[in-house]
């Protein structure tokens, strides 16, 4: 329909109450440039206070929560979260202090239309982008691949958006609008999702009470509470 849109190579999220897989193509993009802050592996450091597992179940039936639930911890503590899906469901842990900081995982851009066509990767495959006609003028609205939901990302107090290496506890200090540890997969689910991790830690450094939840599945919720 449209003849001329962005050059960009996006791919669709497919979610499923049992399965969800994402081969993403701009986002294994996004993940390359970013490569030298977010770093595919395991969080090291600091040895943590406490574990938090992501996932879970099997095949047959997948758990889709954290275990636990609920942590109560120390200022200074560090806390770990580990993906141990045995099947490629991806989750994140993600605080969303500001509620205009709620995303998810494939979101509209607007592009212009003086650009060339898009081609589904590799050439000839079933795959086809999600575009529409834009309501604010000349151009089209396409539907891509979140880096901030998919990849670790911090918002500060700011506003200011920037990726965070995943590899490292991440210094919680209670002021930001947005921190998100990108997605996470048990390790031999990590080529499914070129920039993801198995591990996710932060250290908190003010007491409060930190809820936070999967962009994925939005109902898996968790909630640390720091004294």
């Amino acid at each position: 329909m449209y003849n001329k849109t962005a050059i960009l190579t996006l791919i669709l999220v497919s979610v499923a109450t049992v399965s969800t897989t994402s081969i993403l193509v701009s986002y294994k993009a996004q993940a390359a440039v970013t490569s030298s802050s977010t770093t595919t592996g395991t969080a090291t450091g600091t040895k943590p206070n406490a574990e938090i597992k992501v996932g879970g179940g099997n095949a047959t039936y997948p758990f889709l929560g954290y275990n636990p639930q609920k942590v109560q911890a120390k200022t200074g503590d560090t806390i770990v979260w580990n993906a141990v899906s045995p099947i490629a469901e991806p989750h994140t842990v993600s605080f969303v202090l500001d509620n205009k900081t709620m995303t998810a995982p494939d979101v509209p851009f607007a592009a212009s239309t003086s650009l060339p066509q898009l081609t589904a990767v590799p050439p000839g495959s079933n795959g086809q982008p999600t575009v529409m006609p834009s309501h604010q003028g000349n151009g089209v609205i396409i539907v891509g691949a979140n880096a901030r939901a998919n990849l670790p990302t911090i918002i500060d107090k700011t506003g200011s958006p920037r990726m965070i290496n995943a590899t490292t506890p991440y210094h919680m200090d209670g002021t930001e609008k947005y921190v998100n540890s990108g997605i996470l997969v048990e390790k031999p689910q990590e080529q499914f999702f070129p920039g993801s991790s198995n591990s996710f830690a932060i250290t908190f450094e003010k007491a409060g009470t930190y809820d936070y939840t999967c962009i994925f599945h939005p109902w898996m919720t968790g909630q640390v509470v720091v004294k």
